[in-house]
């Protein structure tokens, strides 16, 4: 499915270049379960020189407008619950200390670790993703969640948000990423303001302007990796010291610090409460 949506997208950059005033595939072309049809119908008739691809779509400043023009302001929202406070405060010590009996105390019944995670959603699949035979625990788990404790959350709507749908869940980091304008493998968002994007892989090369919270597309050629489809790009682990991006309104092109940038299958953490307790509900990297 992926090889096809990418085939699909070169086909429409294509087509794009030759047609600068029309769509360049009817939706009804397009394969019932293709996931991104507002990706492209939100793109604006103005097509943009680039080195890359020939010519790309900008999407249009009036789509922008309705998604905080492609910005994801942090927020922390788990002051709105005293219990869930206690909880994340407890899991952030748990995470220093590398507390895994912790985490496994407080795991709910079902733990959802992702699509691709290949294992099941139980607490023995959990310690089968997360640890090796000998009972030791993935440093990567440590290092991503002390990562999103820090990002603050926010409570998913219960008959909007996936994966947990008709569920009062919270979701750490904060980070909830609009499909009308981003796309699950290739788009990453700043996580902090005034981030410089710089003209080449170099803190002293020129400043081609700043990031606040920005939503970019990512060009993972240039940055020098392969898209890891089942995987993910984050940000100790598999991320890239300098990612080349491009904002959604296409102004802004050139080379941020991938500290500063977060993959929307970064490490989720997903809080539920159960039987009045509050527990965790997932901790998913990937799809």
């Amino acid at each position: 499915m992926r090889a096809l949506y990418l085939l699909i997208i070169m086909l429409l950059v294509s087509s794009g270049c030759k047609n600068e005033t029309s769509g360049v595939i009817a939706k009804q072309d397009l394969p019932k379960d293709f996931k991104y049809l507002n990706l492209i119908w939100n793109r604006s008739e103005k097509v943009i020189p680039d080195p890359y691809y020939g010519c790309v779509r900008p999407i249009a400043d009036s789509i922008l407008a309705k998604y905080n023009y492609g910005k994801i302001f942090p927020t922390d929202e788990r002051f709105q619950d005293t219990d869930l406070t206690s909880l994340i405060d407890s899991l952030q010590l748990a995470v220093k200390n590398k507390n895994i009996e912790f985490i496994l105390s407080h795991l709910s019944d079902t733990v959802f670790m992702g699509y691709a995670a290949g294992v099941p959603e139980t607490a023995d699949g959990f310690k089968q993703y997360w640890m090796n035979r000998k009972g030791n625990v993935s440093e990567e788990l440590w290092i991503e969640m002390e990562r999103a404790l820090k990002l603050g959350g926010k409570f998913l709507a219960l008959e909007k948000d996936y994966p947990f749908y008709g569920h009062k869940i919270y979701q750490i980091p904060y980070l909830l990423f609009p499909w009308e304008i981003s796309d699950m493998f290739m788009s990453q968002a700043a996580i902090a303001e005034n981030v410089p994007v710089y003209e080449k892989k170099d803190s002293t090369s020129n400043v081609v302007g700043y990031l606040n919270y920005d939503i970019v597309d990512v060009n993972y050629e240039e940055s020098g990796v392969e898209p890891l489809f089942e995987g993910v790009t984050t940000i100790t682990v598999n991320q890239m010291d300098w990612v080349k991006i491009t904002t959604l309104d296409m102004k802004i092109s050139g080379y941020v610090d991938g500290k500063f940038l977060y993959a929307p299958l970064g490490l989720r953490l997903f809080l539920a409460k159960n039987s009045g307790k509050w527990k965790i509900r997932g901790i998913a990297i990937g799809e």
